[in-house]
């Protein structure tokens, strides 16, 4: 059972409210991910294990993203309407909750000195994950009719945060800042702080009055059809978010860029990504919100091209050969390109990425519209967590694999598949990956992090 609630309070502070969840979302993804050109150097993790630094904080933050996404949807699926009512008072407790665990996450980097504690920051990494995630949930729910907002913003974030780590290092540079890898990280989560803050403030002051009279259920079951009918008429969107949304990680990006080419470079090919990443996926909210021509309509109807986007699939699901070969076949023109022109690499990488970004939100933007229903909210609860289901199941293989292939290659005269071509050669090493991935997934959550990372260095 979905709830969503109509307001008829003040519009714009829906609007802003939703706005600020969303640019406040992702900030423990992009300290576990993009910050880690800092992260690695404050923890004194050698750079030869930047990629499985990044496996792993990937590997627990998308769980708990998941996990949070999975107790919101038992929590409005089995408990009573009658307290469901409440959902928005629940909903500022879940913001301020994203308050305290941005404390705690700046705790956790800035402690113990010049070693810091790399365990630590692990675990609030992933607290913050399980707790933002529970929120989106939460606000999705109570705000529904404002989604759109929350979808701009999203997007807007990893925008905001690549133009403040370039201005935070030009202005470091011309002010000879010492301790960037703590500063630039530490001002980065002050900053998400007062962020949090504000969201929480401004929820506050919206939901805290609503009249809880004015929650509406809203069924995964409709008159107009079954809800696997429902699911057969997006089945494209569905499947355009179920592959890009998780398949992004089978190689970005620890391995394309930063197992590639070197920590600067790939630092700076990957702040690139996540910049395009937040345009293309701006410029379709753009076209969502302000034309007739995204790809928020029902493709059965006037909006059928939207169907051919399920093409980008193919392009999307090959690319990842491109830095796969170079890692088994080191001695070949395309391992060459890739590990030596940073262009070359740099331009593949972000074209990956942006075929990604394109995905998901088409794939959002559609995915509760191609129904009977002028808009059915089960759909879209259905794609995110099918989705995140199938990014977890990435990050422990992409883990999984990385293990493997540092495993052999510390002992290249016995490397497994010398004897081994074609499909034989790929079942081992995706049975490999399957079960180096269950074995990462089992140390998930373990009492020295650090260990655990250098020990298959």
């Amino acid at each position: 059972m979905m709830f969503a609630m109509k307001l008829d309070g003040n519009k714009n502070l829906r609007k802003y409210s939703m706005f600020l969840s969303g640019l406040v979302l992702l900030q423990p993804l992009y300290l576990a991910v993009n910050a880690v050109y800092f992260t690695i150097r404050r923890f004194h993790v050698p750079d030869s294990s930047v990629d499985l630094f990044i496996s792993k904080l990937l590997n627990s933050s998308q769980f708990c993203y998941f996990l949070g996404m999975l107790l919101v949807a038992v929590y409005v699926s089995f408990v009573p309407q009658r307290y469901q009512k409440h959902n928005n008072i629940l909903s500022i407790a879940s913001n301020w909750a994203t308050v305290v665990c941005s404390v705690l996450l700046l705790l956790s980097y800035v402690v113990k000195g010049e070693q810091g504690s790399l365990t630590f920051f692990y675990y609030m990494i992933a607290i913050s994950s399980l707790v933002f995630s529970f929120n989106q949930g939460l606000v999705m729910n109570v705000s529904a009719p404002e989604i759109h907002w929350y979808a701009v913003a999203i997007p807007v974030s990893g925008i905001v945060v690549v133009v403040y780590q370039l201005t935070f290092l030009f202005f470091a540079e011309k002010l000879n800042v010492k301790g960037i890898n703590l500063t630039i990280v530490t001002v980065q989560t002050v900053l998400a702080i007062f962020a949090t803050i504000a969201t929480s403030v401004l929820w506050t002051m919206t939901y805290f009055s609503a009249d809880s009279s004015l929650l509406i259920p809203e069924s995964f079951e409709f008159e107009s059809s079954s809800f696997f009918s429902n699911l057969w008429m997006s089945k494209f969107p569905i499947l355009i978010t179920f592959f890009g949304l998780g398949y992004v990680y089978i190689v970005y990006p620890a391995i394309a860029p930063y197992k590639l080419t070197e920590l600067r470079p790939a630092y700076r090919i990957d702040l690139l990504s996540v910049f395009a990443v937040g345009l293309s996926s701006t410029i379709i909210v753009f076209l969502c919100e302000y034309t007739n021509l995204g790809p928020n309509k029902n493709w059965r109807h006037t909006h059928s091209l939207w169907n051919y986007s399920t093409l980008l699939i193919i392009p999307y699901l090959l690319m990842p050969i491109l830095f796969i070969v170079p890692l088994h076949y080191p001695n070949t023109k395309l391992a060459e390109l890739m590990t030596k022109n940073k262009a070359f690499l740099g331009f593949f990488t972000i074209v990956f990425v942006v075929l990604h970004a394109l995905m998901v939100t088409v794939g959002y933007s559609a995915a509760s519209m191609q129904t009977n229903d002028q808009y059915n909210p089960s759909m879209t609860s259905f794609n995110t967590f099918f989705s995140y289901f199938f990014i977890v199941f990435i990050v422990l293989l992409s883990q999984g694999y990385l293990k493997t292939y540092k495993e052999f290659l510390n002992n290249s005269d016995t490397w497994a598949t010398n004897d081994m071509k074609g499909p034989r050669a790929f079942f081992y090493w995706l049975g490999k990956s399957f079960q180096y991935g269950w074995d990462a997934f089992t140390e998930t959550f373990s009492s020295d992090i650090k260990s655990d990372i250098l020990k298959t260095n």
